[in-house]
C-alpha cells in the first residue's frame, strides 16, 4: 500500500520527519519514502521499558524525546530542504504519560495514580487533580514548541504556499470515565482529537462533520 510519503515523493517533494517516541521508529516502516529522518530519543518510558525492551528489544533503552528536541530537530529540517516542493512530517508525544515528563514539573505515572487510591493514601479527586495538572503542563509546552515551527514556516510564506494539518492519535482518560490512561476503552475522552489544517485554500472555522485520522491521507493528497 503506497504512503502519502511516497506518493509526495514520486511527485517531486522533498521529505523530511522527526519523530518523537520509539513505536514510530523506521524499523516498523515509517520512514518508507522519507528522504530525511530523525530518531533520536534520550527519556525513557519506565512503565513500560520492559514490556518494549523484551518485546522489540530496544537497543538504546531510551523510548522518547521531548518537545523543544523534536522543534529543534524539525527546524534543521526545514532549514536544510531545499526543493520547491516540500513535505515535512514533525511527530510529538509530550502530552502522554508519564505526566509532567516534558514540562519537567515532577512526574506521576498511570501505576502511580492506581496504586495511591485503594492504599488509602490519598483521594482520587486530589490524585487525579495532580494528573490533570501536569497533563496541562505538558499540552503546554508542546504547544510552545510547536509555535517555535509554526513561526518558522511563517518567514516563508512569500516563498511557498504551506498546507499545514495537526492531529493527535488518541487522547487520555484521566478520571471522567472512572478510568485512567488510553488503550483498554473506547471513550469519548480517548476517540475525541485535537484535529485542524492551517491552510490559504480553508476558510478559518470549525466543522462538525465526523471525520477520523483516515481521512489525513486523502485531505493532504488533495491540498
Amino acid at each position: 500500500i503506497p504512503t502519502v510519503t511516497e506518493t509526495m515523493k514520486a511527485n517531486g517533494f522533498e521529505t523530511r520527519a522527526v519523530v518523537a517516541s520509539y513505536p514510530l521508529t523506521k524499523r516498523f516502516g515509517f520512514a518508507r519514502g522519507f528522504a530525511g529522518w530523525t530518531e533520536d530519543f534520550s527519556r525513557n518510558l519506565s512503565s513500560n521499558k520492559r514490556l518494549w525492551e523484551d518485546h522489540w528489544k530496544i537497543e538504546s533503552g531510551e523510548f522518547f524525546e521531548v518537545g523543544d528536541a523534536i522543534s529543534a530537530s524539525a527546524l534543521d529540517e526545514i532549514n536544510a530542504a531545499s526543493a520547491t516542493k516540500q513535505f515535512f512530517w514533525f511527530h510529538y508525544f509530550d502530552p502522554h504519560a508519564p505526566y509532567g515528563a516534558a514540562s519537567r514539573a515532577g512526574s506521576v505515572r498511570k501505576r502511580d495514580i492506581m496504586a495511591e487510591i485503594p492504599n488509602g493514601r490519598a483521594s482520587v479527586d486530589r490524585v487525579l487533580g495532580e494528573a490533570v495538572a501536569l497533563y496541562d503542563k505538558d499540552v503546554a509546552f508542546m504547544d510552545n514548541a510547536l509555535n517555535r515551527v509554526l513561526e518558522r514556516l511563517k518567514q516563508d510564506e512569500a516563498r511557498f504556499e504551506t498546507h499545514i494539518i495537526v492531529v493527535s492519535d488518541h487522547g487520555e482518560s484521566l478520571g471522567e470515565d472512572n478510568s485512567v490512561g488510553h488503550g483498554a476503552r473506547l471513550t469519548d475522552a480517548e476517540l475525541h482529537v485535537p484535529a485542524f489544517i492551517i491552510s490559504p485554500r480553508v476558510s478559518p472555522g470549525s466543522d462538525h462533520e465526523v471525520v477520523a485520522s483516515v481521512d489525513i491521507a486523502p485531505t493532504l493528497l488533495s491540498l
